[in-house]
């Protein structure tokens, strides 16, 4: 159990029981970095309105993801460069151990559409692996909003040939300096 929430608060759902939609789905994706001591306030605030992703009795779980990028890292550089239409592609290992290949795109109303499949994709091929990721997540759902909040902590990331890295706060409690928390809510029908 992750020091930093409270089971004891909240209700919880299974992650077999959560709507895959959910996970899969075209959403809009705010983030946000906070520290250890406001992600621990805001997760317990929150312990009367979401529900807490349990998988048994676990309720963090480790990603690791490799992105992909061109040689010249366009994808990274459109996204510090704000621009509205965008993807990235990654493999993705869940929790689970099952890994699939991912294109996440954004567009310029700020939605996300995240597909996946077993195999590289088409647009995947010829990119190069250039990062790779790992990290710790908790996960809150809101059945009534259609809404998940995910907190990060114990990232680690490796470009390929060089010495893994972890970032400022990181260690395997969270005591760390920040977290990220991500927002994600389907669009709501007009």
């Amino acid at each position: 159990m992750l020091a930093i929430v409270e089971p004891h608060y909240f209700s919880s759902i299974q992650l077999a029981s959560l709507p895959k939609d959910v996970l899969y789905s075209n959403r809009k994706d705010i983030k946000y970095v906070v520290s250890v001591a406001e992600a621990k306030e805001l997760i317990n605030y929150l312990s009367n309105d979401y529900l807490l992703l349990m998988d048994g009795d676990s309720n963090s779980f480790a990603y690791q993801t490799v992105y992909y990028d061109t040689q010249l890292f366009e994808q990274y550089l459109a996204h510090h460069r704000g621009m509205a239409n965008r993807e990235k592609m990654r493999q993705r290992t869940y929790p689970d151990g099952q890994s699939f290949w991912e294109i996440k795109k954004k567009n310029n109303k700020g939605q996300t559409i995240k597909s996946r499949t077993n195999s590289m994709p088409e647009p995947m091929k010829g990119l190069l692996p250039q990062m790779e990721v790992s990290y710790q997540r908790v996960t809150l759902y809101a059945p009534g909003l259609e809404e998940k909040l995910t907190f990060d902590f114990g990232l680690s990331f490796q470009r390929e040939g060089s010495a893994p890295r972890r970032s400022e706060g990181s260690t395997d409690k969270p005591a760390g300096r920040s977290f990220e928390a991500a927002k994600s809510r389907r669009p709501r029908k007009q």
